[in-house]
């Protein structure tokens, strides 16, 4: 699981999940009591946003949004915008700004966007972790080498 950068919304938790056992592992990761719980998706929904609270008080917010083929890049674009207005409108009403001014609320919607993308793209092409070569290893790889030769 990848938490998202924090930046204009200081303290929630934002997390993209692309299926229900993604949503439901984030779920028991932030030990969201299970009474708290809904369905990854609620029903028709093309994307659900999701908002809890975690016994520590944490804030924690969840865009889920399925992975499907058919669907193209640009709608898969629009749905995390649409999901991202809804995080910073709750967000502002969480902090109790009734009246945020056009440009802070822009860059917000900007900036949750471009994470929900990047999250979302990273669900789909996940970066090959890099293996750590023990010397160890490499040592006794460099002495087989050199016996067959």
């Amino acid at each position: 699981m990848k938490w998202l950068s924090k930046t204009l919304i200081e303290g929630d938790h934002l997390a993209v999940c692309t299926d229900e056992a993604d949503y439901y592992r984030t779920l028991r990761h932030m030990k969201i009591p299970i009474a708290d719980w809904d369905r990854w998706l609620m029903q028709d929904a093309l994307a659900t946003t999701h908002y809890f609270n975690t016994p520590k008080g944490n804030r924690v917010t969840i865009v889920c949004i399925p992975v499907k083929p058919e669907v193209d890049g640009i709608d898969v674009a629009t749905l995390l915008v649409h999901e991202a207005v809804h995080v910073v409108q709750e967000y502002f009403r969480y902090i109790c700004e009734d009246n945020p001014g056009s440009e802070i609320e822009a860059y917000a919607i900007q900036n949750v966007s471009a994470s929900l993308m990047r999250a979302y793209r990273d669900k789909l092409f996940p970066k090959p972790k890099k293996e750590k070569k023990d010397d160890k290893d490499s040592t006794q790889t460099c002495t087989i080498h050199q016996s067959l030769g």
